[in-house]
């Protein structure tokens, strides 16, 4: 969906990786997204509140934080069945 390879938690994509860079699940009340010059819109013109990119690769410091917030965000939502 994404061109990308995704990883999900109990159901649920928390984060994707690709030619774009990082795709992750974010708290949607969160302004730190805001505020990142290297996030974007996850689909231009089409609102998720839930996601962002980020411009991001495998030697980036924060990338382990960056999963971290994904993680969190997925593991309070229910399993999906």
């Amino acid at each position: 969906m994404f061109g990308g390879l995704a990883f999900l938690i109990a159901g649920h994509m928390t984060v994707a990786v690709g030619d774009g860079g990082l795709l992750a699940r974010i708290d949607p009340d969160a302004d730190w997204p805001t505020r990142d010059p290297r996030a974007g819109e996850a689909m231009p013109g089409r609102p998720m509140r839930n996601w962002r990119t980020f411009d991001v690769d495998a030697d980036t410091e924060d990338l382990p934080e960056l999963v971290a917030h994904a993680v969190q965000q997925v593991r309070a939502l229910p399993p999906k069945a």
